[in-house]
């Protein structure tokens, strides 16, 4: 079957994007699959169906170490599955966008509230490190400013992506003071901040994260200096 040169020009940004974060690429991904639906040529449900499953199996493998990705899309064609044999064709269409539609609805609204309870633990005058770019992180902190919260945030340049230095101007454009360092430094500025924040790829069943190159050797540094670090996924 031969997905849509749009649909795999769609696909590739994601595969190719080191700037933005999972939960970001995870919305971009569930879009994908409603553009997908939308330009179907497909004549049958059943048709339909392989069309989405062969869209959602190109998106999952495009960014494997991103569960968010994972997730979206599963939820998306377990659901359109489960309404396929009680719809015709244009019904579950119709379905597959809006089911797409509130799925991306309810990630913005996860990440509002996130960011409402993380900014809770930011106290003003705090001085807070982030490392690899998060659109969580950055909903917080965003937040934390909108209190009237006066900080500062240390940013890493994280890793080959660079992606700190997109952090660095965004935060800097709303008026939160930053300083940019580089991955190597982190060990030594971590001793002059209260909080280190960071976002996730993906959280495993026993409680490990998987972020951004550099996130481990943050945590040890982090631990050995004894000061609170927390993860906003």
């Amino acid at each position: 079957m031969n997905t849509s040169p749009i649909i795999i020009s769609l696909i590739e940004e994601i595969r190719d994007d080191r700037i933005h974060g999972a939960s970001q690429l995870a919305r971009q991904a569930a879009e994908t699959l409603k553009v997908a639906t939308e330009r179907s040529r497909a004549d049958s449900v059943e048709h339909f169906l392989l069309e989405l499953k062969e869209v959602g199996e190109r998106l999952m493998s495009a960014r494997p170490a991103m569960a968010p990705i994972f997730n979206i899309i599963t939820r998306l064609l377990k659901a359109t599955s489960e309404k396929s044999a009680e719809m015709d064709l244009a019904s579950i269409r119709n379905f597959t966008t809006s089911k797409s539609d509130e799925t991306i609805k309810e990630s913005l609204q996860a990440i509002t509230k996130i960011a409402q309870y993380g900014s809770e633990l930011i106290d003003d005058g705090d001085r807070i490190m982030t490392h690899s770019y998060s659109s969580t992180v950055m909903a917080v902190l965003k937040e934390a400013l909108s209190k009237h919260r006066n900080i500062e945030v240390i940013i890493t340049r994280s890793g080959p992506g660079r992606t700190g230095e997109r952090v660095a101007q965004e935060l800097g454009s709303c008026g939160i003071p930053v300083a940019f360092i580089d991955d190597a430094a982190m060990g030594l500025y971590v001793a002059t901040v209260n909080k280190v924040m960071v976002g996730a790829d993906r959280v495993c069943a026993d409680g490990k994260v998987i972020n951004g190159i550099g996130t481990y050797q943050l945590a040890l540094a982090v631990k050995a200096a004894g000061i609170p670090f927390y993860v906003f996924c």
